[in-house]
């Protein structure tokens, strides 16, 4: 994280501060792993996640949920996730694909 406008000397006096940094940012995304989904959306989502697993928002919810196909019709939640573009409501402007989710 070079800039031309900030020298690299004063990048060394600030290091034990972009070490905090990057330590908080280590420790957030433990079992993290990074993903795009078939629309291009770029997402950070369960360590479990893999190609096929579908990104659902429901209703009520904080964050998008990673769901994969189970057995007999039935849904599987793999874990929450970060999906850039769609966190702050964005997905209602969209048109989403709406359908009711039967929890047992």
């Amino acid at each position: 994280m070079y800039d031309r406008n900030f020298p690299y000397e004063d990048m060394l006096e600030h290091a034990t501060d972009f070490q905090s940094l990057f330590d908080v940012v280590d420790m957030a995304n433990l079992q993290r792993r990074p993903f795009v989904t078939a629309k291009g959306y770029l997402g950070l989502g369960p360590e479990e996640i893999r190609p096929g697993d579908t990104v659902m928002v429901f209703a009520g919810a904080q964050m998008p949920i990673v769901c994969r196909d189970g057995i007999a019709g039935s849904v599987v939640v793999v874990g929450d996730s970060y999906l850039h573009g769609i966190m702050d409501g964005e997905i209602m402007d969209m048109k989403p694909d709406v359908r009711g989710v039967f929890v047992h």
